[in-house]
């Protein structure tokens, strides 16, 4: 390696950085790249030092960077590092247990970043089971009805909580399997790395060609200007609406005046309304239902 015994430090009184991931910076070798996620709370330049061991000396590397109270752009950052810290709280989970704040921030991250494994899908299904959220706030109505994908999700992190109750679940094809899975969560580098589908897959059905067609619940959900929106057949329900108990809620007809209207007065909400004819979207408090 080029580098061991790394660590990352920021000078600044304003700035503090915290829930860094990876948490133990890994050796650095020639032509690698080390990425790190985290949060930062402050505003305003700090020198953000690198150190390391290099041929048996101590080297430092210092750089001044600028932490914004704002940020508009690189809407995709936030979402990976919700990715490694979902991917970190689940391996404690594995370790260590469940424990109703680790369970409930997990289930707030992959809801509002749109981290979709079997894993936080059945976090989320027990979590709006729990909180008796209405149906039609519901990210995953197709999924609860689907009683064979459902069984798959539930044994998924079933055999999580085993792995950490149970010594005797801490082996075999399962717990590899666990292992690998969070440690991609862990790891990612792109937002693929916070989707997968295996086990959450459909029963397939025929397209009009005639070929059998492949769907997955994964897949019904898109993240677009840093909001989640999830597909339960034509409609795609913005994963804020349930955050407000009684949500004032405006049905709009699609491509109507009223449509254009609201458009013109939030410029920002267009890409989300471009996700179909049947969008519901939150907006300033208010649910609007686009149908």
């Amino acid at each position: 390696p080029a580098l061991t015994d790394v660590s990352v430090e920021v000078e600044g009184r304003s700035i503090k950085l915290t829930q860094l991931y990876p948490s133990q910076l890994p050796d650095i070798f020639i032509g690698d790249m080390l990425t790190l996620f985290g949060r930062y709370s402050g505003e305003g330049h700090a020198a953000i030092t690198v150190s390391g061991m290099m041929d048996g000396k101590r080297q430092s590397f210092t750089d001044d960077v600028r932490f914004p109270d704002e940020e508009a752009g690189n809407q995709f950052v936030p979402r990976l590092w919700a990715t490694r810290r979902v991917g970190w709280l689940l391996d404690e989970i594995r370790r260590n247990g469940e424990t109703k704040e680790v369970r409930d921030e997990v289930t707030r991250l992959a809801r509002k970043f749109g981290i979709v494994t079997p894993y936080t899908a059945y976090l989320i299904l027990e979590d709006e089971a729990r909180r008796d959220v209405p149906n039609e706030f519901r990210n995953f109505r197709e999924l609860e009805g689907d009683r064979a994908v459902g069984d798959a999700v539930s044994k998924s992190l079933s055999s999580i909580r085993l792995e950490a109750a149970e010594e005797a679940n801490r082996t075999g094809t399962a717990a590899v399997d666990n292992a690998v899975a969070v440690q991609q969560l862990k790891s990612g580098y792109n937002a693929q790395q916070s989707v997968w589908g295996r086990g959450m897959a459909k029963k397939s059905a025929p397209s009009s060609t005639g070929y059998r067609a492949s769907q997955n619940y994964a897949s019904q959900t898109r993240v677009i200007n840093g909001r989640a929106f999830y597909q339960n057949g034509s409609n795609w329900i913005d994963s804020t609406a349930q955050a407000e108990k009684g949500i004032k809620q405006v049905e709009i007809k699609f491509s109507s005046r009223e449509y254009f209207e609201l458009l013109n007065e939030h410029p920002e909400a267009a890409p989300w309304f471009a996700l179909g004819t049947e969008v519901d979207v939150v907006l300033d408090g208010v649910l609007y239902q686009v149908r």
